[in-house]
């Protein structure tokens, strides 16, 4: 299937297939990162945590996509693992260790160890 999109009003791309962003959770975070910021543009009150959601389910949907389409590595995964695929997909495109929410939940987990 080839797909043609306008960037920027300058020309035209063509991409043969969407599955080289299905490869690794890596390679799907840039567009994981690309949709969330046009979404939050689109959606102008959407600020702070609720960003992060935005992202989040994002990531997950995506995961999901790869999964049911049979694309890239997720069409293996079981769906619990698609899941955590999705939300760690969230989380690097939201930059991991700049959310206070994951930091928080990381504490609760260190705490209930001991």
């Amino acid at each position: 299937m080839i797909t043609s999109f306008v960037a920027m009003a300058q020309g035209i791309i063509e991409i043969e297939s969407y599955s080289h962003f299905f490869v690794s959770i890596g390679s799907l975070i840039p567009l994981s990162t690309f949709l969330t910021k046009v979404v939050c543009e689109l959606i102008p009150k959407i600020e702070g945590f609720r960003k992060q959601l935005v992202s989040w389910t994002i990531g997950i949907g995506l995961s999901l996509a790869g999964k049911y389409l049979h694309l890239g590595s997720f069409s293996d995964l079981a769906i619990w693992e698609t899941l955590l695929y999705g939300f760690l997909v969230g989380l690097g495109s939201n930059g991991f260790y700049d959310i206070p929410a994951v930091k928080k939940i990381l504490e609760y987990f260190m705490s209930n160890k001991k």
